[in-house]
C-alpha cells in the first residue's frame, strides 16, 4: 500500500475508511490531492483522495476525503500515478 502525493510516494502501514497510517511520518501540504494505491494478488487498485489537513512529520496519521471510488487498473494500462503542474 502506498500514498502517491505531490511530494512523493509514501508507504502505508494501514488504511481505514477516512484515515491512513504512514509507515514513516512525512510532510504533505494541507489541501493536497493524492492517490492511495493498493496491490492485491498482482493487481493494482487506485483511489483518489483529498488531504484537507495534509500530513505532518511528527504524526503518522493522515485524514482523507475519498474522491470517487476505488478502481482496478487494467493490465494494459500504463502506471500513471498523479501528474502535478508546477
Amino acid at each position: 500500500m502506498e500514498l502517491r502525493a505531490p511530494r512523493g510516494t509514501f508507504n502505508l502501514a494501514s488504511i481505514g475508511p477516512r484515515e491512513m497510517i504512514l509507515r514513516d511520518p512525512c510532510e504533505i501540504d494541507a489541501g493536497s490531492h493524492a492517490e492511495i494505491v493498493l496491490f492485491v494478488d498482482g493487481e493494482e487498485f487506485r483511489w483518489r483522495v483529498f488531504l484537507p489537513q495534509g500530513a505532518v512529520p511528527f504524526s503518522p496519521e493522515v485524514y482523507f476525503q475519498p474522491q470517487g471510488v476505488m478502481v482496478r487498473t487494467k493490465s494494459q494500462d500504463k502506471p500513471t500515478g498523479l501528474h502535478f503542474s508546477a
